[in-house]
């Protein structure tokens, strides 16, 4: 949980798996190994754990934030639907924070992930990209900068009980804000593509 520049609770826990995690995908991207998984516990259980942790933060406005929608409006409700889960109500509605980033003064709607989002704010990339820890970490900053320039991350998409997704149509930056100054680093990296894109 990330409310200020500093880590307030973390949860974080393998499950284990109905498929093997020993493919190159999982060891390469994800730095995953069989034997974490294999002692893990069932989706049941961490779902069970992670909705207690949930239940214990301090009372406050919160939500779930992702970088896409993939996660929680496709594999959490396959999932759930393969297994019989019942879903906790909180990872029913996420903020997408590729979408307010895009919505951002002067970023367009360009296809945008999280390496391009950290780089366009002049932020490194910490940890390894696709383990669920330092995604979370990585995501945290993006949002902490967001929120320091007047973004309210709205919710922008929920699903229902039958499984139909709902997307907001909230404007993440109040009308009128001002265009954020970009980051020393991001300004120079423009200058020079502008410089030397063309031959």
């Amino acid at each position: 949980l990330f409310t200020s520049p500093r880590t307030m609770a973390a949860f974080d826990q393998y499950l284990v798996m109905d498929l093997e995690a020993s493919g190159v995908a999982c060891k390469d991207n994800c730095g995953i190994a069989q034997q974490q998984v294999d002692a893990a516990p069932p989706i049941q259980e961490v779902l069970a754990a992670a909705d207690a942790f949930v239940a214990d933060l301090p009372p406050g406005r919160r939500a779930v934030v992702t970088c896409g929608d993939y996660d929680l409006g496709t594999a959490i409700p396959a999932e759930a639907h393969h297994k019989g889960l019942a879903v906790p109500e909180w990872l029913t509605e996420w903020v997408n924070v590729k979408v307010a980033y895009g919505e951002g003064p002067g970023r367009g709607q360009d296809r945008h992930t999280m390496k391009s989002m950290l780089a366009g704010l002049g932020l490194p990339l910490e940890g390894r990209h696709h383990c669920g820890a330092d995604d979370a970490a990585n995501i945290a900053k993006i949002v902490i900068w967001l929120l320091g320039q007047g973004c309210t991350l709205p919710v922008t998409c929920s699903i229902d009980k039958d499984g139909q997704w709902h997307r907001r149509t909230d404007t993440a930056w109040p009308r009128g804000f001002p265009p954020p100054e970009p980051p020393v680093e991001a300004a120079e990296a423009k200058e020079t593509k502008r410089r030397w894109g063309k031959k």
